[in-house]
């Protein structure tokens, strides 16, 4: 009693032992640390062993001329970089089971359940504060009542965020984008902190150009250096897409390794032949790793008969060599998966024409536990498979976009299942299109009126203005932007769309009749099948017939 009363502070950790004595302290290269354990180690002394024999341990704890089990395990969680992960390494060797409670110097309580959750874990709560334990009895005559129970068997092995597809640097038309992205940069950030993520999958296309401007490079370096001081577990993969210059985007890779930052832009060979599968392989902890494959070009898989079946050669063999070594596999690429769903008139996405480039990875899928896709703007998942995903840009890219919800993916990797959480992105300028189908210029007119009054700022709505005409307007700009004093948006663009007749039908031409052709028939016909008129006027054939001259005579 006199014990107690001399005790001070807010936290406490103890144990009731036939086995060992403990709470034992551990002082450590993560600090000093008190550790408890209840639970059976059935191969503590074989795990105590091969410490003695690798050179790993030194242990002062006997009991009845045993090891203490938690001297043990206080030496597997040293052989990790931090605390966490050397918890989940300790349980990982354990054979049996062990509930694990930790009491930090600096007053933190870190509680880790048995691998196979046989044990209970409890969460109690009184006026005065928070009690953990591993049989709630033990708390509720102190007045806590039980707030939390963690369900049996259930085991988080990783948190991990997948994004792609941020195009930095991109200008969406004339207006540049650098507080929407700043914004969604600052979002990423908190949202790491906040569920405290282990790893961060950055799927292709970081830059909207192989040369990027300085602004673009400084903005996403800035990020990682913030992200990384923040979160000091957090591991982070990178990989290029089609965008990117895959060797600039790995320039830095020396220096970012130290920040637990891994970038793979291109394809490494052994002796300029060889594949080096084993560059591609990442591991994230002791159990899971992941395939860092960037957007592959010709020649940069294994020899196959046509681009796709390349393409699953490389991730096939990849998973081979990785499954020798880790449980968990995540899968990176950008790449256009088969199944995919494209937005309607999207062509910022470049996919090659009639989909030579379109890839079935439902099978290779099957394989690991997650694949995180980049590439199509669209956050979707593929062939009804929630483990393939596209986590979608984080802006959109056209005013094809405009209906997509922006996002990123939270997948949860746990022991019998993984788990996915689309998290959406509030972009901060929305996207306009007046009206929804093209309308006549008096209707048009009308809508804009509608239209919300202000200053225009860099948050301000992107606005397409989508016109339905008969024949040429030669003041339809001037009218719309007349009507858009005071709006404010910030128009992109205005499209003018005729009206199609029945006879809207092409012949195909070779290149010598196409030759042969006169340019006023060419002109003529093209006007007809715009504007759904028998003619073109003949002050148009005068003004084209006044070109063709002046570019003869030159």
């Amino acid at each position: 009693d006199n014990i107690a009363q001399r005790l001070q502070g807010n936290a406490c950790i103890g144990c009731i032992s036939d086995e060992y004595p403990q709470p034992i302290l551990i002082h450590s290269k993560f600090g000093h640390y008190a550790i408890a354990l209840v639970g059976a180690v059935t191969n503590c002394a074989a795990l105590a062993t091969r410490e003695l024999r690798e050179g790993t341990g030194i242990f002062q704890c006997m009991s009845g001329n045993r090891v203490n089990a938690l001297d043990v395990i206080a030496a597997l969680i040293e052989r990790k970089d931090t605390l966490v992960e050397g918890i989940r390494y300790a349980q990982e060797q354990v054979e049996g089971s062990a509930n694990l409670l930790l009491l930090t110097e600096e007053g933190a309580l870190i509680v880790a359940r048995d691998k196979d959750g046989r044990l209970p874990i409890s969460v109690g709560k009184s006026r005065e504060g928070h009690a953990v334990s591993f049989e709630s009895f033990a708390y509720e005559k102190l007045g806590y009542e039980t707030v939390k129970e963690l369900r049996s068997g259930v085991r988080t092995i990783m948190k991990i965020i997948h994004t792609a597809d941020w195009h930095l640097g991109q200008n969406f038309y004339e207006f540049e984008r650098t507080t929407e992205h700043k914004a969604f940069l600052v979002w990423l950030e908190k949202l790491i902190e906040e569920i405290k993520s282990d790893a961060l999958l950055i799927a292709g296309d970081i830059f909207d150009t192989p040369n990027p401007s300085s602004a673009a490079q400084k903005m996403f370096y800035n990020f990682l250096r913030r992200v990384t001081l923040k979160n000091p577990q957090l591991k982070i993969v990178i990989t290029a897409g089609n965008h990117d210059s895959g060797a600039r985007l790995e320039a830095p890779t020396s220096i970012l390794e130290s920040f637990n930052i891994t970038i793979r832009g291109t394809i490494q060979r052994i002796g300029n032949e060889e594949i080096d599968f084993k560059s591609l392989i990442i591991p994230l902890n002791s159990d899971t790793c992941c395939l860092a494959v960037p957007y592959l070009r010709q020649g940069d898989y294994p020899t196959s008969q046509n681009y796709s079946e390349g393409i699953k050669a490389m991730y096939t063999t990849l998973i081979e060599i990785a499954k020798k070594q880790y449980s968990h596999i995540v899968a990176m690429g950008h790449l256009y998966a088969s199944g995919s769903i494209l937005s309607t008139g999207d062509n910022s996405e470049r996919i090659i024409i009639g989909g030579l480039d379109c890839v079935d990875i439902s099978s290779i899928a099957n394989n690991v536990n997650y694949f995180a896709l980049g590439h199509l703007h669209k956050a979707q998942s593929i062939s009804g498979k929630n483990n393939i995903r596209y986590s979608g840009s984080p802006l959109p890219m056209s005013f094809a976009e405009r209906n997509n919800k922006q996002s990123v993916t939270l997948v949860t990797i746990g022991k019998e299942e993984t788990k996915t959480e689309k998290i959406i992105f509030d972009t901060p300028a929305g996207l306009l299109s007046i009206p929804e189908e093209p309308q006549p210029l008096s209707e048009v007119l009308e809508a804009i009126n509608k239209l919300p009054k202000g200053e225009i700022n860099e948050t301000s709505p992107y606005l397409e203005i989508r016109v339905l005409v008969n024949g040429p307007e030669p003041t339809m700009r001037q009218q719309i932007e007349k009507a858009l004093e005071g709006c404010a948006v910030r128009l992109t663009r205005i499209e003018a769309v005729s009206q199609k007749g029945d006879s809207d039908l092409t012949t195909p031409l070779t290149y010598d009749e196409l030759r042969r052709i006169d340019p006023i028939t060419l002109a003529n016909d093209y006007y007809c099948r715009q504007y759904n008129e028998k003619e073109m006027p003949e002050k148009f054939k005068d003004m084209m017939m006044q070109i063709i001259s002046e570019i003869e005579r030159e």
